[in-house]
């Protein structure tokens, strides 16, 4: 196996794919492997049926998730790329938390755009077990979510939002929903006043985006908490689901 020395120390897929070990795992994943010109077992990741049965005998020799299924013509994501994301959050909650990683559902991750493979809670759960909200404006792709989390008996909590304007408004605080608070400018609105730590996995909420805050993390900088106009306190998003350059220079 050849070692994928571009992703985090802490991933479980640095040294490559062990098939014998994934199709042990999964044995359905067996007909679909072959050798490459050098000898190597590996898949055609041309063909989508390959890479999704890939991507459940990850989740299950990995991750412990015994049931994983998405929609056709859905997002299909690399497991070892997306999780490479949740280790990089971790290193940065650990920089306000004496370099110690913070573990645990006191930790509150807020995955916008999760889709319908459910990918970052699956793998930051099993990472940390930390406890995440997830986000998207589709409803089949929360429908397939909502599947995966109650096969696996994961407690994810999943909203829908309803207008694809809005980034946080009518999901961080349902109750708040068709109120339009972007324009406080302090922050409460993202945290309700408590410290933070952040980080965007993408710069619009199609693409996915995740948030964490840890109890024992820095508040977040006044200037980038706070909300101007209808840019949104991640700085990089706005709610026209654009990227501002106004939010970008300040």
């Amino acid at each position: 196996m050849a070692t994928k020395t571009n992703l985090h120390p802490r991933n479980l897929h640095n040294e490559g794919y062990d098939f014998a070990r994934l199709i042990a795992a999964l044995p359905e994943l067996g007909p679909f492997t072959g050798p490459n010109p050098a000898g190597q077992t590996t898949i055609d990741f041309r063909d989508v049926a390959a890479v999704r049965m890939l991507n459940r005998a990850l989740l299950k020799a990995d991750y412990g998730i015994d049931f994983w299924d998405i929609p056709p013509n859905y997002l299909c994501p690399p497991i070892p790329g997306r999780v490479d994301y949740i280790h990089h959050l971790a290193d940065l909650l650990a920089r306000s938390n004496n370099h110690e990683i913070p573990r645990g559902p006191q930790i509150k991750a807020l995955d916008i755009g999760t889709g319908a493979s459910l990918v970052y809670p699956l793998t930051g759960q099993s990472a940390y077990g930390w406890q995440f909200t997830g986000v998207d404006i589709d409803p089949v792709a929360i429908k397939s979510a909502q599947q995966i989390a109650k096969a696996n008996a994961l407690d994810v909590d999943l909203r829908l939002q309803e207008n694809r304007e809005d980034i946080f408004d009518g999901v961080i605080h349902p109750q708040w929903k068709g109120r339009r608070r972007a324009r406080n400018g302090n922050g409460r609105t993202l945290a309700k006043g408590a410290q933070a730590s952040s980080i965007s996995a993408g710069k619009t909420p199609s693409s996915g985006a995740l948030a964490a805050r840890s109890s024992s993390s820095p508040a977040w900088s006044t200037k980038a908490a706070r909300l101007r106009g209808n840019v949104c306190g991640l700085r990089r998003l706005c709610q026209k689901r654009t990227t501002c350059r106004r939010c970008i220079k300040s």
